[in-house]
């Protein structure tokens, strides 16, 4: 809200006010606030409560429903990795590497 008081300091000319938890009481504290104002400026200020309460509802809502989501591995990664397997077994040795033979060349296959 813009107060006349801090016309003198543009840097503070304006502040936020916090509104009503509750969205029928936020919208008629929007409207004693805003009361001096165009009925332009009161629109829009509901018009945005209303776009962010929605959006809040519709994240709460996907975070309530929490469905596993599927991850894609990039295939030149996988490639890469499956290149990177082959080099360190067939390197040094002729058959599978030993365990402990893959964690020295762990780095390797990160």
């Amino acid at each position: 809200m813009k107060t006349v008081e801090r016309a003198h300091k543009p840097a503070t000319l304006w502040h936020r006010v916090a509104l009503h938890h509750n969205y029928a009481d936020a919208l008629n504290q929007i409207d004693e606030l805003l009361s001096h104002w165009s009925r332009f400026i009161v629109h829009k200020s509901k018009q945005r409560l209303t776009k962010i309460t929605q959006l809040l509802l519709r994240t709460r809502k996907a975070k309530r429903n929490n469905r596993s989501r599927i991850v894609t591995i990039p295939a030149r990664r996988q490639k890469n990795e499956a290149r990177r397997e082959a080099k360190v077994c067939s390197s040094v040795y002729s058959e599978p590497l030993p365990t402990k033979a893959l964690h020295r060349h762990k780095w390797l296959l990160n």
